[in-house]
Order: C-alpha cells, then sequence, then structure tokens
C-alpha cells in the first residue's frame, strides 16, 4: 500500500506553480491565510470542503491527493 502524499506540500507546489499567493487562495476559497499556512505546512489537514475547494480553485485533478500512483503529471503541469 501506498504512503498517503503531504496534502500540504501538493496544494503548496500547484498554488506555486499557478503563481498564486497563499492570501489570494484563502480569499478564493473564503478561509483565512492562516488556514492555508497551515495545512501547506501539515499543521492541519483540510475540511471535505476546503480541499474540493482547493482543488477546484487550483484547477488540478484530485488524482493527485487520492491515486498519485495513477498520476504521469504533476499538478503544476495540468
Amino acid at each position: 500500500m501506498h504512503k498517503p502524499p503531504k496534502v500540504g506540500s501538493i496544494i503548496r507546489a500547484t498554488r506555486d506553480s499557478k503563481g498564486i499567493t497563499q492570501s489570494q487562495l484563502a480569499i478564493a476559497i473564503e478561509v483565512t491565510t492562516h488556514t492555508i499556512y497551515n495545512i501547506e505546512n501539515e499543521k492541519c489537514y483540510p475540511t471535505y470542503e476546503v480541499l474540493y475547494k482547493m482543488i477546484r480553485n487550483l484547477d488540478f485533478s484530485a488524482d493527485h491527493i487520492f491515486w498519485p500512483e495513477r498520476i504521469t503529471i504533476t499538478p503544476e503541469q495540468e
């Protein structure tokens, strides 16, 4: 069985690759910048609702989080 990926590092890498700041993402998904910081630094995990909004706003496949072994491209390449 595969070790679960670090959700925070996937979110950070995707956000950075798209040139979006933590503040911009926080505003877009209606959370605080501190929440984004905590998620990206693995201090907490996002709720389903927040994760859904992140995936939609950053426009990447949820497979990067739930099925990483099936992915042939990185979220940055999407």
